[in-house]
């Protein structure tokens, strides 16, 4: 879809007013979102590992994994 040159400048003179990330800042995760997400990463994880050994134990073929 295209947009016209007034809705560009519309986007950006809004885009321009929302905060930003301040890289610089070190993430600062609360102990109420590591529990909440510890499952889910450590899922993702082993869901990783797995499909990393997968693909390691295939020698010199191509491995496709799903």
């Amino acid at each position: 879809m295209l947009h016209s040159s007034l809705f560009w400048k519309k986007h950006f003179e809004h885009n321009i007013t929302k905060q930003r990330v301040d890289w610089n800042q070190q993430p600062r995760i609360t102990e109420f979102v590591k529990r909440k997400y510890s499952v889910l990463t450590q899922s993702l994880a082993a869901w990783r590992n797995q499909r990393w050994q997968t693909f390691v134990g295939c020698g010199n073929q191509v491995c496709v994994t799903h």
